[in-house]
């Protein structure tokens, strides 16, 4: 290039925007992938929200539909064992019974709370 020669800056601007583009055009794809969450694991979410809420003392405005009856029967045991009383009666549960309640819980519960680990 001579020294009389000026460069246009509008051509080089024109080249480093493609330049720009292409790279843009790769990326894409890769932000286009939108990670899809399998339904074991909205299970997961869902149902450690309502233990969290047991846990804290208040009910959890979670949709469990999706449980087994299996599954149904473990919860009202943990949310048993955990209130300490059946079913919000005044009978209270002793701390042997509470243990045992809560293994049986979380064995039926485990295929669903595994998904998380």
């Amino acid at each position: 290039m001579r020294a009389d020669e000026k460069i246009d800056p509008d051509l080089e601007l024109a080249a480093e925007q493609e330049v720009v583009e292409e790279l843009e055009e790769k990326e894409e794809p890769a932000q286009e992938q939108i990670a899809e969450v399998s339904p074991s694991a909205l299970r997961f979410h869902e149902l450690a929200a309502y233990i969290e809420g047991l846990l804290d003392g208040r009910i959890a405005a979670v949709e469990l539909g999706w449980m087994t009856d299996v599954e149904q029967r473990a919860l009202e045991l943990l949310t048993e064992a955990i209130e300490g009383r059946v079913n919000g009666s005044a009978r209270q549960i002793f701390a042997e019974d509470r243990m045992a309640m809560l293994e049986q819980a979380l064995a039926a519960l485990q295929p669903v709370l595994a998904v998380g680990f």
